[in-house]
């Protein structure tokens, strides 16, 4: 019923410069330590402004540590005066074995001038086993058709320390809304194992991903990614999906 309401609210919106896009995803993941592979489905549709204004629901349905769980997400971003933007994102699983129970993102944006950004943001996730807090910082930079951003993270699990991790991404624009990029992250990390529930351990991460629009009002993405959990397990997999403007 959201994805319903959220697709007529922005085809009334159409006519003031709103437009629809959806995307549906799989994704799937090896894992070593003798544990099976992990699988992601979903559905996302989204409405955007040329003013930077989004609306965006998403279901997805996703298998980890044999465990299978199902999520719904809204997110939101409103655009405000002087180049600032806030921004919120909401999820909930009626499942919740291995996916937070609940988590809300709030963030913050601002455009600084000549290409620079920043964002601010803070993260709770609520699972069975306790609360973990994410608190995070992006500076961005645009210039000619590229993209590099720097965000550091600091995750903390309930009565535990902080996990802090840095990210570096780069992109390239080409076309129209093409694009293709990279990914790297290394730090700590808080995730949630079960049965050890909530740990915090050092990650590595590499993430190749890309978009291109077959059509005008078609694309397809993907991203293939590496990614080591400490001494729990190394993971690597790729996600394919596919978006129609409408």
């Amino acid at each position: 019923m959201v994805v319903i309401a959220l697709a007529a609210a922005a085809g009334a919106h159409a006519a003031d410069g709103w437009r629809t896009e959806i995307e549906g995803w799989h994704a799937r993941e090896t894992l070593t330590s003798g544990f099976s592979p992990w699988t992601d489905t979903g559905l996302a549709i989204e409405a955007r402004t040329e003013a930077h204004g989004f609306l965006g629901a998403r279901w997805r349905e996703t298998e980890r540590f044999d465990l299978r769980d199902s999520e719904a997400g809204l997110g939101a971003r409103l655009p405000l005066p002087g180049g600032w933007g806030a921004s919120a994102d909401l999820t909930r699983s009626g499942t919740h074995r291995v996916l937070p129970r609940h988590s809300l993102l709030g963030q913050i944006d601002k455009q600084l001038g000549s290409g620079w950004g920043a964002q601010l943001g803070l993260k709770r996730s609520e699972f069975d086993s306790g609360r973990s807090d994410l608190r995070l910082l992006t500076l961005k930079r645009y210039f000619s058709a590229q993209r590099l951003a720097y965000t550091f993270y600091s995750g903390q699990p309930e009565g535990g320390g902080s996990a802090p991790s840095h990210r570096l991404q780069w992109s390239l624009f080409f076309g129209e809304r093409n694009s293709l990029g990279i990914s790297l992250a290394a730090g700590r990390e808080v995730e949630n194992v079960p049965p050890s529930a909530l740990v915090s351990t050092d990650v590595r991460n590499v993430t190749l991903y890309g978009r291109y629009w077959f059509r005008p009002d078609w694309a397809l993405s993907g991203e293939a990614s590496w990614h080591e959990q400490g001494d729990l397990y190394r993971r690597h997999g790729i996600r394919l999906a596919l978006r129609h403007r409408f």
